[in-house]
C-alpha cells in the first residue's frame, strides 16, 4: 500500500497530508526524507549487534511511514555503508554478491 501512494506522489502535484496531531510523522511531503528514515533505524538497532535485513525491512514496513521497497535499500541503507564514516557494517551470505546497495536474503547489519 505505501509503495503505490509513493509512486502515485512521490513529490510532484498534488500532497497528501495525513497530519492530525501536533508531532506527528507526516506520511507523505514533497520528497522522501531519508534522513529521518536513517535516524530512526540507528535509533532501533544501533547497539543491537548483527540484524538480519528481514527484521530491518520488517521494521520499515510496520513501524514507519517509509516504503521498504523505494526507499530502505539503494537510497538509505547503501549511502550509510558507502559514505565516510560508514554508519553500518554489512555481512553478506557467502557467494552472494559484495557491493554497496545490495543487500540479499541472509544479509546480517550492524549500525555504528
Amino acid at each position: 500500500m505505501k509503495a503505490a501512494m509513493w509512486k502515485a506522489d512521490p513529490g510532484g502535484g498534488a500532497i497528501f497530508s495525513d497530519r492530525t496531531n501536533e508531532g506527528q510523522i507526516v506520511l507523505f511531503g514533497p520528497s522522501p526524507n531519508l534522513a529521518l528514515l536513517r535516524s530512526m533505524l540507528t535509533q532501533r538497532f544501533r547497539g543491537q549487534g548483527l540484524t538480519d535485513i528481514s527484521e530491518i525491512e520488517r521494521y520499515v514496513l510496520i513501524d514507519t511511514p517509509f516504503s521498504e521497497t523505494m526507499h530502505l535499500k539503494k537510497a538509505t541503507l547503501g549511502p550509510m555503508e558507502k559514505n565516510e564514516p560508514k554508519l553500518i557494517e554489512v555481512h553478506r551470505p557467502m557467494g552472494k554478491t559484495n557491493r554497496a546497495g545490495s543487500y540479499p536474503p541472509g544479509t546480517k547489519i550492524k549500525f555504528i
